[in-house]
């Protein structure tokens, strides 16, 4: 612990430096510590019962322009979460998360911005884009789950002159290493074997118009041990912005080994907000997932049993063992109660799937403080 807060300490002396001759509008520097309380309880005999601490955790980012050039940076880092230890063994994994979700260097020329670093797998969902300190892993995807989405290597994307749109081609490690860009992989019982390097391509479109947002993405996973069996995602997500008050948004992703196809495997959510002012907002969100594969795409094997877990670590499990495919839904509630503090954030999350047959109520608070009033 002692190792993080120096670790942190050094990189905000940096990140001063850094911006010291930036815009004002252009950097954000945030400390978000985050509290949940998670109790569920049965819909069934079977049902997952019990209480946990939902995704209390603690992050922080930092985003900006270095001096008056060209170049930005973009760092983000989970310092603790229910898990800590984790986060810290797999600081070297590219195949679950560890305590630096991010950390990137931008050059903007012209139209173009080169992004070298580490960054997230560029899948068009906004259920994958949203901010982890900001979602419900309860009331996500098994993909959101199980997925590990940030890896190291770059992008280069080019931006439309009507501004509201744009287009990326980014190559990174592949989330099936165990390292990034290493050709060495370990068994179950943790002995070393060779296997070929595997990289994850990704081409996204982004659109930002006045009532629609847009996010599509093709994308090729190598696999770790044949290159003749890469996975393939197929994403497309949508926001429509029917007025101030009503919002509509929709996830389809298709998945599958060898070609990408909704046939083996795939994703539909949707879900509709209510934002009654500006510091409340109401969430329907609902999705199903299914799988025709022995294997899912994003599959793992849990440590303890799946049973505990409420969100499936395997879809190919239901599909195989109990012969049904994943089915969840839920209500959010955010609320923001001071209206002199636009930083301090309540949520209220009702979920329920297929899979836990059990409803898990999750409440819980956000703070966003911004690092710069300590300077």
């Amino acid at each position: 612990m002692k190792k993080s807060i120096f670790l942190l300490c050094g990189m905000l002396c940096c990140f001063q430096a850094f911006s010291q001759e930036a815009e004002e509008s252009d950097t954000q520097w945030l400390i978000i510590p985050r509290v949940d309380v998670n109790p569920y309880a049965r819909l069934s005999s079977n049902g997952l019962k019990g209480f946990d601490w939902g995704s209390t955790s603690l992050y922080t980012t930092f985003d900006g322009g270095i001096g008056e050039s060209n170049f930005s940076y973009s760092v983000e880092a989970h310092w603790l979460s229910t898990d800590t230890k984790s986060l810290y063994d797999n600081t070297f994994r590219s195949d679950d998360a560890n305590w630096l979700d991010w950390a990137n260097i931008t050059y903007s020329l012209g139209n173009f911005d080169f992004t070298l670093g580490k960054d997230c797998i560029k899948i068009g969902t906004f259920e994958i884009n949203a901010n982890d300190f900001d979602s419900f892993s309860n009331l996500n995807s098994t993909v959101w789950n199980n997925a590990s989405i940030y890896q190291w290597g770059g992008s280069v994307g080019y931006n439309f002159d009507d501004g509201s749109s744009n287009v990326a081609l980014q190559v990174t490690s592949s989330p099936f290493n165990c390292h990034p860009f290493s050709k060495w992989m370990e068994d179950e019982d943790g002995n070393h074997y060779a296997a070929k390097r595997s990289l994850a391509y990704s081409l996204a479109y982004t659109g930002d118009y006045e009532s629609l947002q847009t996010l599509a993405s093709v994308n090729v996973l190598e696999d770790r041990n044949s290159m003749e069996e890469n996975a393939y995602v197929l994403a497309l997500g949508a926001i429509y912005k029917f007025s101030d008050t009503f919002s509509a948004g929709a996830d389809i992703m298709g998945l599958g080994w060898k070609k990408p196809s909704f046939k083996q495997e795939g994703l539909f959510s949707a879900n509709v907000t209510w934002n009654a002012c500006d510091r409340f907002s109401l969430t329907a969100k609902a999705g199903y997932e299914y799988c025709g594969n022995n294997t899912g795409i994003f599959d793992y094997e849990p440590e303890d049993d799946m049973s505990d877990h409420f969100v499936p670590t395997s879809i190919s499990f239901l599909h195989g063992e109990l012969d049904k495919d994943f089915v969840f839904g839920g209500l959010q509630a955010i609320w923001y109660p001071f209206a002199e503090c636009e930083n301090f954030r309540v949520h209220a999350v009702v979920s329920a799937n297929n899979f836990a047959k059990s409803l898990s109520f999750n409440v819980g608070a956000t703070y966003y403080f911004d690092i710069r009033k300590l300077f």
